[in-house]
């Protein structure tokens, strides 16, 4: 069930829940025009107060449709016009000297001006009863309305799941999709609040409701708010406390917020409407408001953040204090103040009213403290609440100050009083940049205010009166109008050195503010003079110090030597100007350009016209490109061409390209150029380039030894080369390349005197078209011979025998060899391959290539069986086999390897070892072979620990091992129906003993003297570990510095990771004990010694003052005892005391129990000599009227109250008897030594006299053990 809102009465709940008819019955007419409303276009409420991240919490599924879901509140909207109005409302109202300045409204007016009219909600009430829900209270400013109803019915109405959540051991109901209404009521909903009860933090929902009631009510005229602060209903009640604040503010209601934090959560402090108070209980400053939140106009003073959002806390006070002063000041006006942030900034200037910490200055605000700590008897005194009229005037010390020159605003305030000045602060402003802040009036009546720091541009500055207790606001009458002028730019540059031509270079431009205030911004320029181009160049301002701008500009270096940069910006802001711009030099050094030269063959129009010029035949042309790093400087002049030293000629540059026409002839040519330079480029060399000329033609032939071959016979291709002419008589060096048709390039052979041959065995059987190419060298072209030569090569044949390698059986998995030899009918060697097929094995084929004849073959064993093996030869082009052989292979299981790794491998006593055995063939095979199957036995020390199940290869058991001792590990395979059993060598480890944690504990550690004790040790082994501590440990105390062994416990298990050693001692004597424990180890866990467990045992003593005491016979004595408690005892302690066997005395303690120690008093009393107390009895009788009058009292008052008859009557009997016996005559005898009364039996002489004991009896308990001690006290009577 959710809970209904605080501010809903009872009372006005069931006022509303009764419609009128007609208006019932227009709703019902509005809303059910179509079939089904509920199922019309519907809109989502996208602030409704239901849908947050349920991170954390379990859903457990939808609720029960039939479930209740009560307090759901509906706000509702009001329409833009009224909400504009309500704004314009709540700045006149608040705004000192505005017309409607503290003009509010009540609660219905507020309603009937800004929210919707009573006949909409109605219809919207009737809308929801008609979906089944029910509608309780309407607030009174007609702001919300509240729901309840079943889950079902809330699903459907607003379009929801509800489902059950589990959030911190509590289930709740939590809406998982955000709620909608049909678009006909939608825009008549602000939000929706109370479908989830994970957004609402308890507190701040109550927060909300409480304010909620009481700004309906209207009744306080100051509201407080605390301890709203969370950060997960930051969205959830934004919308929720917006309105309130607004309605509080409408109607002149006070709100101030405070507790350990005012976040963005529920930001009421976060507009201008509420005031942020930092209470001193706070633990941490209140915090900024939320993002949007622009600050208000009236919040401008020294200290506040930088940039335009609301900044919180206002100042630091009690809130209570501060609400009390409030209300204070309200009963003294005479009217509601409403939101009074604007007066509480506007008094910032007042001495003494807020109080920072030390060195902060008068109206500076910080961020723990706001404004500061306000003093609320100051700030009533302070408090505008006069009547009286002013007159304000305000002028300025300069009408056109330059940016960063400060001038003073100077407001006079005339009050029509000849008598009494004006006092409080002025506000000064203006249209165009809001609050500039306020200043307190002086003895004049005149207030000041300088300005600096303020944007070039035009102002209309104002000044408005806060007034005081005298005279009321007021606001000057005309405004003072000043133009601040924009300062000029200083600009300073920089030019980087080392510049050259067709390079760039850096000039970085410094622009400062001469004022130091504001930073200028935009761009900086720089123009080179007296150069061809009339390029501007440009840079980014931009600054990492206040007040100073710095921009690099990249300048291109276009001629050398010196050149005048002229530099200037262009402003960003108005207030800075860039009119006088600064000049600086550049001095540019030439540069080294690239030179890349270049041979061609043939010749390029331009070097055909330059050869023309020359009158030489040319066969190719030199080129030279010099360049330099920028293509808008082009280098100019001559470029020289060599070939190695020798001058070719000189080449003239244009575009920076030069050209030569020359005739070169054959390789080896080394061309480089050389440029001469130019104003702006120094000389420079190209690298040498490797130049060819012209090469002289060849005819190649070719021949072949034979025309017809049989495969494998060798076959000789001989290849000439023959030059057109001789190059310095020198035959033409290089390779003949011989192509087949068929298999392409068959080889190659080195030219010899022109000439080139090829022993060829290679060619397969078929017709073979054969041609040699020449490669050509430095001096001589390529070519290919014109004939093709044509032979027939024709199939061998040969006979084919084979062997295996062994003839005994042979272990699967390992291998096997056939060697093959194929010897031919003709002459030659066989080539090819020889094939082995095993019978019965699918894809066991295997091949071997036959080289000088013979063919080695690797076969793979199958699994164990007898198999027969095929030898073959493959058939191919080129080789027949006349035979195939047939072979026998034995197959047994096959040898495997065993190996155990243990992990870790120095393991540690009690902690998990994984032992794995890997087995797999002994014999390392790229063979597929069958999985290896089967178990590993583990042994330790010969003694079997586990078995594992051989998966993949391996088998794995985990153990813990214990310590002390060496542990010879070993894994024994099993086998297979395919491998042999094997046997791992033994690995050795001994494990390290381990640490255990002791934890050492007592029934009690604060027991009363003589209590049981029962000490425990708990022995925890570590995370981990599997094996449990045994042994013994020893419990030792030490008391006073001095250490006694208490006794011994063996360990015994307590539960999975533990063990316990108990030993329980009576003999623990008042004082501090410190108490340890020491566990001896065993093999697996090493000694350990507990903390110290400190027991305080309790006890107390009781001193008597005096030691002893006398008393005269039928007297009283006291004596003060004094209980004192050790260590720290704080028990209840009961006293009792015995007299000594007819002594005639009692006694008795009181009080006669003490707790924590004190004093108590002994009283003992003693019985007088009867004979003496004879002597002195009055005799006669008239004591008889006595007893008849109690007689006839008693029997008066039991006629009266015959309840009490029973128990008085004895009594009252008694004491007219006694009545009668002590006014009766009578005698006393005296008969040796006992006195007779009246004849009756003897009297005791009375306490004897002497000294004895009387036994004092002292018991305290803890509630189970109780501390006795007896005391002999010595009394003497006398």
């Amino acid at each position: 069930m959710l809970r209904e809102p605080a501010f809903f009465p009872k009372s006005v709940w069931a006022r509303h829940l009764c419609l009128p008819t007609s208006l019932l019955v227009a709703a019902l007419v509005l809303f059910c025009v179509s079939e089904n409303s509920a199922e019309a276009q519907r809109t989502a409420i996208s602030r409704a107060l239901v849908v947050v991240d349920n991170e954390g919490a379990q859903d457990l599924g939808p609720a029960p449709g039939s479930a209740a879901v009560s307090g759901v509140v509906v706000t509702l909207k009001r329409s833009a016009a009224q909400q504009a109005d309500l704004d314009s409302f709540l700045t006149n109202a608040s705004t000192p000297g505005a017309t409607g300045y503290h003009h509010f409204l009540t609660t219905e007016e507020f309603a009937a001006r800004f929210q919707p009219s009573s006949a909409s909600v109605d219809a919207l009430s009737a809308w929801f009863s008609e979906q089944g829900l029910t509608v309780g209270a309407v607030s009174r400013a007609r702001t919300s309305m509240l729901l309840s109803g079943t889950v079902a019915q809330m699903n459907a109405v607003f379009a929801v799941g509800l489902h059950r959540m589990s959030v911190a051991s509590a289930e709740v109901l939590s809406a998982t999709e955000v709620p909608s209404l049909p678009d006909a009521l939608a825009a008549s909903v602000t939000d929706v609040r109370g479908m989830n009860a994970i957004a609402l933090n308890t507190d701040a929902s109550s927060a909300l409701d409480l304010l909620a009631a009481q700004v309906d009510a209207n009744v306080s005229a100051v509201l407080v708010v605390k301890g709203v602060c969370t950060g997960s209903a930051a969205d959830a009640l934004a919308d929720g406390f917006l309105p309130l604040l607004e309605q509080a503010a409408a109607q002149g209601q006070t709100v101030l917020v405070s507790g350990d934090c005012v976040t963005a959560a529920l930001s009421p402090a976060a507009t201008a409407l509420a005031t942020a108070v930092h209470g001193s209980a706070d633990t941490q400053a209140v915090s900024l408001a939320v993002e949007g939140d622009a600050r208000p106009s009236w919040q401008s003073v020294v200290g506040l953040p930088s940039g335009s959002i609301r900044a919180v806390p206002d100042l630091s006070s009690d809130p209570d204090a501060l609400s009390t002063t409030l209300q204070t000041i309200v009963a003294s006006a005479g009217v509601r103040q409403g939101a009074v942030n604007a007066i509480l900034y506007s008094l910032a200037p007042v001495v003494g009213l807020y109080t920072q910490d030390a060195g902060v200055a008068t109206g500076t605000w910080e961020t723990a403290t706001g404004l500061g700590q306000v003093d609320l008897k100051a700030l009533i005194k302070a408090w505008p609440m006069g009547t009286g009229t002013t007159s304000v005037s305000i002028s300025s010390s300069n009408y056109a100050p330059v940016h960063g020159t400060s001038f003073t605003l100077t407001a006079t305030v005339t009050g029509t009083s000849t008598t009494t000045v004006p006092t409080g602060t002025v506000t000064f402003s203006s249209a165009q940049g809001g609050t500039l802040g306020s200043s307190a009036l002086d003895s004049t009546g005149v207030a000041t205010y300088v300005v600096s720091g303020v944007a070039a541009g035009s102002y209309d500055f104002k000044a408005v009166y806060g007034g005081d207790g005298v005279y009321a606001p007021a606001t000057t009458a005309s405004t003072a109008g000043v133009t601040v002028l924009g300062e000029p730019t200083m600009l300073s540059a920089v030019v980087a050195s080392g510049a050259t031509v067709g390079g760039t270079f850096a000039v970085t431009v410094t622009a400062k503010s001469a004022s130091g205030i504001g930073t200028p911004s935009g761009s900086a320029s720089v123009t080179p003079q007296g150069t061809s181009t009339t390029v501007v160049y440009t840079g980014a301002l931009s600054s990492t110090v206040a007040g100073t701008a710095t921009g690099v500009v990249n300048v291109l270096a276009t001629q050398a030597g010196s050149v005048t940069l002229l530099v200037g910006c262009n402003s960003a802001d108005v207030s800075f100007t860039c009119y006088t711009p600064v000049s600086v030099q550049a001095t540019i050094a030439k540069a080294t350009p690239g030179v890349v030269a270049s041979y061609s063959t043939g010749v390029t129009a331009a070097a055909r016209r330059r050869a023309a010029a020359l009158e030489t035949t040319s066969t190719g042309t030199v080129s030279a490109t010099v360049s330099s790093s920028s293509t808008s400087v082009i280098p100019t002049g001559n470029v020289q061409f060599l070939d190695g030293t020798t001058v070719l000629g000189t080449g003239i540059l244009a575009n920076g390209v030069a050209t030569l026409p020359v005739a070169l002839t054959g390789a080896g040519h080394s061309i480089t150029a050389v440029y001469a330079g130019d104003a702006n480029f120094l000389t420079a060399t190209s690298a040498a380039v490797a130049a060819t000329g012209t090469l002289v033609t060849t005819t190649t032939s070719l021949a072949s030894s034979a025309s017809t071959s049989t495969y494998g016979t060798s076959l000789t291709l001989t290849s000439v080369v023959t030059p057109a002419s001789l190059v310095d008589a020198t035959a033409p060096t290089g390779t003949i390349t011989f192509t087949d048709s068929l298999q392409g390039v068959v080889g190659t052979a080195t030219l010899s005197a022109g000439t080139a041959t090829l022993a060829l065995t290679t060619l397969n059987a078929g017709s073979h078209s054969l041609v040699a190419t020449y490669s050509g060298d430095t001096n001589y072209a390529a070519s290919t011979s014109t004939t093709t030569v044509t032979v027939a090569v024709t199939a061998a044949t040969g006979s084919l025998t084979a062997t295996l390698s062994s003839t005994a059986a042979i272990g699967y998995g390992t291998a096997a060899s056939i060697s093959a030899t194929v010897l031919l009918t003709s002459t030659g060697t066989a080539t090819g391959s020889v094939t082995a097929m095993i019978a019965g094995v699918s894809g066991a084929v295997y091949k071997g290539v036959l080289t000088a004849g013979v063919a080695t073959i690797a076969i793979n064993a199958p699994p164990p069986g007898t198999y027969t093996v095929t030898v073959a030869c493959t058939a191919s082009i080129n080789l027949t086999c006349s035979n195939t052989v047939t072979l026998t292979l034995k197959v047994v299981v096959g040898p495997t390897v065993t190996m155990l790794t243990v992990v870790p491998s120095a393991p540690q006593a009690g902690y998990k070892t994984t032992l794995t055995a890997t087995v797999g063939p002994a014999v390392a095979t790229t063979a597929t072979l069958a999985a290896v199957t089967g178990t590993v036995s583990f042994t330790d020390n010969g003694i079997s620990i586990g078995t594992g199940i051989v998966t993949n290869g391996t088998a794995t058991l985990a153990v813990a091992l214990a310590g002390g001792k060496s542990h010879a590990l070993l894994a024994t395979y099993s086998g297979d129906a395919n491998y042999a059993s094997s046997v791992s060598p033994s690995t050795i480890v001994t494990p390290l003993a381990i640490d255990s944690t002791i934890a050492l504990t007592a029934n009690t550690v604060t027991p009363l003297a003589g209590a049981n004790v029962t000490l425990t040790a708990t022995l925890t082994e570590p995370t981990g570990a599997l094996i449990i501590p045994t042994g013994l440990v020893t419990f030792y105390d030490t008391l006073n510095g001095t250490t006694r062994k208490l006794g011994t416990a063996m360990l015994v298990s307590n539960g999975v990771n533990a063990a316990v050693a108990v030993f329980s001692s009576t003999n623990y004597t008042a004082g501090t004990h410190s108490a340890y424990a020491i566990y001896a180890g065993d093999g697996s866990y090493n000694t350990i010694t507990s903390g110290q467990l400190l027991i305080s045992v309790g006890d107390f003593t009781l001193t008597m003052n005096p030691a002893t005491m006398t008393i005269s016979q039928g007297h009283s004595g006291q004596a003060v005892g004094l209980l004192t408690t050790v260590s720290g005892f704080t028990g209840t302690v009961t006293f009792g005391c015995t007299p000594p066997a007819n002594t005639l005395a009692t006694c008795s303690f009181s009080p006669s129990s003490l707790t924590g120690g004190g004093a108590t008093t002994l009283t003992i009393s003693t019985t007088a000599d009867a004979t003496s107390l004879m002597r002195n009895r009055p005799r006669g009788g008239s004591g008889w009227p006595t007893g008849v009058a109690l007689g006839a009292l008693s029997m008066a008052f039991f006629a009266r109250r015959s309840r009490m008859r029973s128990v008085l009557l004895a009594l009252l009997l008694s004491m007219a008897a006694l009545g009668a016996w002590g006014c009766s005559s009578g005698t006393s005898t005296t008969t040796g030594g006992s006195t007779t009364i009246g004849g009756g039996t003897p009297i005791g002489t009375g306490s004897p006299l002497g000294t004895s004991s009387f036994t004092l009896t002292t018991a305290a308990t803890d509630g189970s053990t109780t501390v006795r001690h007896n005391y002999s006290y010595q009394v003497t009577i006398q």
